[in-house]
């Protein structure tokens, strides 16, 4: 049984309070997977030297509006899509979604929950969604489904099916590169919910080896609301 005893504070140190926990053995290592699943996501060229998808558009009189997004290096791309596998697929003890409700299950605290639920819409991309959703017609090409959709007929399977459906969804952005740098537009987003969540399980790691007494949250979150 891993024991977590902490102190818990509003990053203003308006509020404190004392924290316990206890995370059956089991768990506990799963969660350490999880972070070594992690560390090797973020050693990749991609994570490491922040690179990013694009949605670019060009269009001249006469012609179709088209799609004109930079080059995207695919060796660097392959190695990225690879890592990230253990996260974006269900069957994946370290799916996010099952990280995430065992954190949620574990740690009884309203601002862990907070936390935790923005980093699922992030990870689902609904905030994304909120913020680009105005300027673009088809809001699935910026979907979680569409993602994996990608990845199932282009990457980890060849699902004519699922690639119907993408392009479907990405429309003419589908002709540039296979759709490749929209969707890695998208799951930029989605690579930053996991390194993010990793984030709270390294400072749980922390506290349990005795390196860490105190974990801040923004003091906007006590009232709980």
């Amino acid at each position: 049984m891993a024991l977590l005893a902490f102190e818990l504070l509003t990053d203003d140190g308006s509020h404190g309070e004392a924290i316990f926990y206890e995370v059956p053995d089991d768990e506990w290592e799963r969660l350490r997977r999880f972070h070594g699943e992690v560390e090797r996501l973020r050693s990749t060229n991609f994570v490491q030297n922040e690179r990013g998808g694009q949605i670019a558009m060009r269009w001249e009189v006469g012609s179709p509006l088209r799609s004109n997004a930079k080059p995207v290096d695919t060796e660097e791309v392959g190695a990225l899509l690879l890592r990230i596998r253990p996260f974006v697929l269900k069957d994946e003890e370290c799916y996010f979604h099952k990280i995430k409700k065992l954190l949620k299950r574990r740690l009884e605290h309203h601002a862990f929950r907070k936390h935790l639920d923005m980093l699922n819409e992030k990870f689902t991309l609904k905030a994304l969604q909120r913020q680009v959703g105005l300027n673009f017609s088809n809001r699935n090409m910026l979907s979680v489904d569409t993602v994996m959709d990608w990845l199932n007929s282009y990457e980890y399977h060849r699902n004519a099916d699922k690639k119907r459906l993408v392009e479907s969804a990405l429309g003419f952005l589908g002709d540039d590169q296979d759709g490749l740098p929209v969707v890695l537009f998208a799951l930029v987003e989605m690579i930053q919910a996991i390194l993010y969540i990793d984030d709270l399980v390294e400072t749980l790691m922390q506290v349990e080896s005795g390196s860490r007494s105190e974990i801040r949250y923004p003091a906007a979150w006590a009232s709980g609301t």
